[in-house]
């Protein structure tokens, strides 16, 4: 799926609801140009550019939110990046998935991740 939507910080900032068309991210080489865009691999978790001929896992990826571009942590390309970690990557999924996937997809990403789930209450434990 290509990858258009808002960046975690964006909609952290927002004092209402963002209305129009989601922001294209697009491989920060090609940052103002209408090719280079990212698509995710809900299968593989798996980033890729076609342009580029780059397929790596989405942990492998930095972002940059201001310009709405990625890079993977080995090129060495100015910009204001940082690593795509688990919290954005949810707030990418929950804007790009359909909801009936989500919680099926977040179960994936905790593994790429390495996040550990919060341990039951014995409140939750009760009503199994």
């Amino acid at each position: 799926m290509i990858l258009k939507f808002h960046s975690p910080t964006i909609l952290n900032e927002a004092k209402e609801v963002i209305q129009g068309d989601k922001p294209l991210w697009i491989h920060a080489e090609f940052k103002g140009f209408d090719n280079g865009a990212l698509e995710l691999d809900t299968i593989t978790w798996r980033i890729s550019c076609s342009e580029k001929n780059i397929n790596e896992a989405i942990n492998e990826w930095m972002v940059d939110e201001e310009n709405h571009t990625m890079k993977l942590k080995t090129e060495n390309i100015e910009g204001n990046f940082k690593p795509l970690d688990y919290n954005f990557a949810v707030s990418m999924l929950g804007q790009v998935l359909q909801p009936n996937k989500l919680v099926e997809y977040l179960d994936a990403l905790q593994k790429i991740y390495q996040v550990i789930p919060p341990p039951e209450s014995d409140e939750e434990k009760e009503e199994k």
